[in-house]
């Protein structure tokens, strides 16, 4: 006693059948693909809409984020979440500042624009 797909099983249908799986699979992955592509412009475009484009030029007054002072850094509750102001000297890259005290001392290292806010001094 066999089943009914055994009894009606052809190897030339099945053969047949398989060919036109494959040539589906390849179509679907190429929609998939396409929904893909799509579906990143989206995501990109809802992102860029967000996106505030922060920039300073020289001679701007900045705070720098204090979380970044180094390891004699105030902590706690109560400490400052800002130090400065800071007077931009000069622009590395895009988005990488030089600071200068406001009494002139050039401070060493560079900064990077997610570290800094602007002041309104």
């Amino acid at each position: 006693m066999h089943s009914f797909r055994v009894d009606h099983f052809s190897e030339a249908e099945n053969e047949a059948e398989l060919k036109d799986c494959l040539d589906a699979v390849e179509e679907r992955k190429e929609q998939a693909t396409l929904r893909l592509a799509a579906y990143q412009q989206r995501v990109v475009r809802f992102h860029n809409s967000r996106v505030r484009n922060r920039s300073f030029r020289v001679g701007d007054l900045v705070l720098r984020d204090a979380k970044f002072e180094g390891k004699d850094a105030p902590t706690g509750k109560l400490a400052h979440k800002w130090k400065g102001p800071f007077e931009i000297t000069e622009e590395v890259r895009p988005g990488i500042y030089r600071l200068k005290t406001l009494d002139g001392r050039d401070i060493s290292r560079t900064w990077n624009i997610v570290h800094l806010r602007k002041s309104y001094q």
